[in-house]
């Protein structure tokens, strides 16, 4: 049955219990994203202010840490007011520094008895800074469950603590992040290059008082934590974290999706004086399939064009974000380079221009001839590029389909995905998958359990997805170890602005997790 006081007594007698109980989850069922509470210490001189419902976690996180004994705890004064919607409480727990300590809460006139406020006065000895490790000495941290180490992180963040962030990771830990505004993918793979990500992300983060979390579902028997959280006040409109733990209750892998505005991609300097010079930087980059070293030789105002003679389909790409997910999707096609030849490369300063003809016909790429037009600036202005390329055709997976690995079950998957097979797709999951879906736009969550229940979202996904012509996915990780795939991807032209998957594999190749968040327009 819904939580849902009738009184400020029933409220307080939640409160009240969730506190003796050190119950996070269940305290917060008093709050809601209007709540702010502030906490004065009469010996630092320090008040902190804690807004919303992520700001009150981890207010609860930090007091019950210290709250490691309750055995001097004691409350001589509980005043409840119906009247006037407050509760006056004088509290104390001096066995772990709390000599006194007063609270008053002032509850919503909603009919929701939600806290609104909430003033706490507290009279505490040996203040720590907040959110650090065990006190005692030498104790190793050890955490025994996913709920432990979320716990820990969860702290660590509202603290923007970096050496105790870190205690959840290791050197075989990798985090991905994709920034939505300007479409780069960024890989931080351990101990090194995760605390260099937090550095950063706590360097932008000047300012916590517009960050929420409306969503955070740990899951132990997943081994996983779902996030959703935005700090507009930073730039970051919108965020999404997928957290996977391995048995010691590390973090293995964390992807994270953002739209921060005001990102502005360097170039680190490069500055091309001649076509030839440009056309180096591109060349190596082609090679090593490297998009963002490509992207160099491109600006907002590069146009490029594919014809396609096999299909006589011609897409356009203007500006980095499209000539991104191009070279993205190009990449991803080049899956074996050993065929790869470019029998002519001619460079012309004069006509500022590079006339290519390759091919790679182990990747159907039986010809290709490319165009670059250069301007002054050395930035490529137009690319027209003409491809006989033949279609490789998946065969029917259906009878005895069993996949050997993340790729096969995702190679299923996502030709299912772009032929709407909703027959093909359930292929990939059984009775225990759960998928989730997220909406930014809307705030709301829906969970789909069981095949029934993730057959009436792809259904629902495909009807949304009528015409696929604006459908790009710029990201595709697929991780065998990790067992999961990293996806991002966008339908603009269906009202998908911008999308992101998560997808966690099991022993059987079967999806048993999908974490999925939208930015979807009404229709």
């Amino acid at each position: 049955m819904a939580y849902s006081p009738s009184s400020v007594q029933e409220a307080w007698d939640n409160h009240f219990a969730a506190f003796g109980g050190q119950d996070v989850d269940k305290i917060l069922l008093d709050y809601d994203d209007n709540s702010v509470a502030y906490v004065h210490n009469t010996v630092t001189g320090v008040t902190d202010k804690h807004e919303g419902l992520f700001g009150i976690r981890t207010m609860f996180v930090g007091l019950f840490a210290d709250l490691s004994d309750l055995k001097t705890l004691e409350a001589p004064v509980v005043k409840v007011e119906e009247d006037a919607k407050q509760v006056f409480l004088v509290w104390k727990c001096p066995g772990v520094g709390f000599e006194s300590a007063t609270d008053t809460f002032i509850f919503s006139n909603d009919k929701k008895f939600k806290v609104v406020r909430q003033n706490i006065v507290v009279t505490k000895r040996d203040v720590v800074a907040p959110f650090k490790p065990p006190a005692r000495e030498g104790a190793p941290y050890e955490p025994k469950s996913v709920q432990d180490a979320w716990d820990n992180h969860f702290a660590a963040f509202g603290g923007q603590d970096l050496d105790k962030i870190m205690l959840d990771y290791t050197d075989a830990s990798v985090a991905h992040l994709h920034n939505n505004v300007t479409g780069t993918t960024d890989t931080f793979k351990g101990m090194a290059k995760i605390r260099e990500m937090f550095t950063n992300l706590f360097a932008d983060l000047k300012d916590l008082s517009t960050l929420t979390a409306p969503v955070v579902t740990v899951e132990e028997d997943g081994k996983q934590v779902f996030l959703v959280w935005k700090c507009p006040g930073c730039g970051y409109d919108n965020a999404t974290d997928t957290f996977i733990f391995g048995d010691d209750f590390k973090v293995t892998r964390q992807n994270i999706v953002v739209t921060k505005r005001a990102a502005i991609a360097s170039d680190k300097g490069y500055a091309p004086k001649s076509v030839q010079e440009a056309w180096d930087n591109h060349f190596a980059a082609f090679g090593g399939k490297d998009v963002d070293k490509i992207l160099l030789d491109y600006d907002e105002n590069s146009v490029a064009r594919v014809h396609n003679n096999v299909t006589l389909e011609t897409a356009e790409f203007k500006g980095l974000a499209k000539i991104r997910e191009m070279f993205t999707g190009l990449f991803a096609d080049l899956k074996d380079l050993s065929t790869l030849s470019a029998p002519v490369v001619t460079v012309e300063e004069l006509a500022k221009q590079v006339f290519l003809v390759w091919r790679c016909p182990g990747c159907q790429f039986d010809t290709a001839t490319d165009t670059f037009i250069f301007g002054n600036d050395y930035k490529i202005t137009r690319q027209n590029i003409v491809v006989t390329q033949r279609k490789a055709t998946a065969g029917d997976n259906s009878p005895g389909y069993a996949p050997k690995s993340v790729q096969e079950a995702w190679d299923n998957h996502f030709a299912a995905f772009g032929g709407q097979d909703v027959d093909k797709i359930m292929l990939d999951y059984d009775e225990t998958s759960v998928a989730r879906l997220h909406n930014n736009t809307d705030g709301s969550t829906a969970d789909f359990v069981g095949l029934a229940k993730i057959r009436e979202m792809f259904t629902s996904l495909f009807a949304d997805l009528k015409d696929l012509a604006t459908l790009t996915a710029p990201v595709i990780t697929v991780e065998e170890e990790a067992k999961q795939v990293f996806l991002v991807w966008k339908c603009p032209g269906c009202g998908y602005d911008t999308a992101s998957d998560t997808f966690i594999f099991g022993n059987d190749f079967k999806v048993k997790r999908q974490n999925i968040v939208v930015t979807k327009k009404a229709a």
